[in-house]
């Protein structure tokens, strides 16, 4: 007696066994698809008529693969549930990234954004992504503008104040302050500057020895004399 229903206790703890593993197994090899549609770009944006068969979709850097349809429409198949990056990636126009997760059996899709990780911004599902912009690979060659010569620091320094000392006298009327602004004593140079010429000269020129460097001074002197 004490044998058949220590069988039959023993039996039904393996049929349990068995159906949990079963689940077990079944909740790890279920799998998903993501779904969405490719949007028409702006008309700013020019695309080739077969940009649609350029795109190639991207899970996890390659994990999972897909392609677009001719109406625009996309499924990745075979993924299982958890957090995924996925990239659209097409030659000529750019698609921001879209991060999408299955949890319990429910997909949800947000906004990737690298900078601040807190924000959160969701996005409908079915995806339904549009290019930004288009990809630029060359930096466009700079132009000569008379802007940039007229804000380069040089230019300001050189003319800015040569057009107020033209332009002030004529917007004071007030004749004290006039005086004021001539009366204002400017520094002046001291008369024993050495001459420029004469120091770039003296600089560019070969060393000379000393005789011809007392005769040449005397001669300078008795010019200025």
């Amino acid at each position: 007696m004490y044998t058949i229903f220590g069988m039959v206790a023993y039996l039904c703890l393996c049929i349990q066994n068995v159906s949990a593993n079963d689940v077990i197994t079944q909740k790890q090899t279920m799998v998903y698809s993501i779904e969405g549609v490719i949007l028409q770009p702006e008309s700013n944006i020019s695309v080739s008529p077969h940009w649609l068969s350029e795109i190639t979709l991207s899970i996890n850097s390659g994990e999972y693969k897909g392609f677009v349809r001719e109406d625009g429409r996309f499924v990745v198949s075979g993924v299982p549930h958890g957090s995924y990056v996925m990239f659209v990636d097409h030659p000529d126009l750019y698609f921001p990234p879209v991060r999408v997760e299955i949890i319990k059996g429910k997909l949800r899709a947000r906004q990737v954004n690298f900078v601040q990780t807190s924000l959160i911004v969701r996005m409908p599902y079915p995806l339904r992504l549009r290019p930004w912009h288009q990809r630029r690979y060359f930096h466009t060659r700079e132009q000569w503008r008379i802007v940039d010569v007229i804000l380069s620091p040089m230019f300001l320094v050189m003319v800015v104040p040569w057009v107020l000392m033209l332009v002030l006298p004529k917007l004071i009327n007030d004749p004290e302050t006039m005086r004021e602004i001539e009366n204002i004593p400017f520094p002046k140079l001291p008369a024993e500057l050495p001459d420029l010429s004469e120091m770039l000269t003296s600089f560019l020129a070969p060393k000379q020895p000393l005789k011809d460097k007392i005769a040449s001074s005397k001669k300078s002197n008795e010019k200025r004399n």
